[in-house]
């Protein structure tokens, strides 16, 4: 019995655009979870975001009704959450960073939740739960903010 490990250390130009991930999501258990690291000796900006309603308009059926949004530190510690991308503060800084980023437009109104923030190099995670128990689809995707 021959066994062979292969390991590979990939050194790519320029920086990380985008990650997505589609999931069947709920409430407790059954939340969307999506980890990932800042590395490099600087924050980065980044957009989360927690789509449910505005997949509908890509065509996509059974989508999530009302996402909310949560930002976890390594230790499990919550950072940030949203709940409803339309109704914070920093409205124009969210769409401003969706457009410098090259992500879709959300719908305005729409219960889609979204996040803006800079991270220090570390391990985090983001969560979409389904709130009031609600069931379906979302996409959690993670922008770098050039």
């Amino acid at each position: 019995n021959d066994s062979m490990l292969l390991v590979y250390r990939l050194t790519l130009p320029g920086r990380m655009l985008n990650v997505s991930s589609r999931a069947q999501t709920g409430p407790g258990a059954s939340a969307h979870i999506l980890g990932f690291v800042v590395a490099g000796p600087r924050p980065r900006s980044l957009l989360i975001r927690g789509v449910g309603p505005t997949l509908a308009g890509f065509g996509v059926t059974g989508a999530l009704a009302d996402p909310v949004l949560a930002l976890f530190n390594a230790t499990g510690q919550q950072i940030l959450t949203n709940d409803d991308w339309g109704i914070v503060a920093n409205l124009a800084d969210l769409r401003a960073a969706a457009h410098a980023a090259g992500a879709f437009l959300l719908e305005d109104g729409s219960k889609d939740s979204a996040l803006l923030v800079g991270l220090d190099p570390g391990v985090y995670s983001a969560q979409v739960s389904g709130s009031a128990g609600t069931n379906g689809l979302s996409l959690l995707e993670i922008y770098e903010v050039p």
